[in-house]
């Protein structure tokens, strides 16, 4: 069985408060990544909405999005954790957290790395740059 590399990356936000009761003031891009860089496609897609779950949707419990992007011959399978949240002024925002890893065909892969490790966002969760997770 071979070694599948996955990286993560979640929604940028300034924290306010604690790992148990945190708020947002506000959004920066990216944090919490493996990656040196998103690949282009991967923010394309974001950008394009493929992931984004409305405000009115967003439930106490983590929606999971998954979709496989090509773009100029770079794959990608792609699972996004999307996680209710507030902002400053306790208004609902949508937060995400997305797994990632090279190629198509990988999402059951992505899906099971994330269910063993019941994985919502967690600005308090720091990631390493170069240190992809392993399944």
């Amino acid at each position: 069985m071979k070694t599948i590399e996955i990286h993560e990356f979640s929604t940028g936000i300034e924290i306010q408060g604690t790992p148990d009761n945190w708020w947002s003031q506000g959004f920066i891009g990216y944090m919490n990544s493996t990656l040196q860089e998103i690949p282009a496609e991967i923010q394309h897609s974001i950008s394009n909405r493929l992931f984004e779950v409305g405000y009115s949707n967003a439930t106490n419990n983590p929606a999971i999005i998954a979709r496989e992007v090509e773009e100029k011959g770079d794959a990608w399978s792609i699972v996004a954790v999307v996680t209710r949240a507030k902002d400053e002024k306790g208004r609902t925002i949508s937060v995400y957290r997305y797994f990632l890893t090279q190629g198509l065909g990988q999402i059951n892969d992505l899906l099971t790395y994330q269910q063993i490790n019941k994985l919502v966002f967690d600005p308090f969760d720091h990631q390493e740059v170069g240190k992809p997770h392993l399944l």
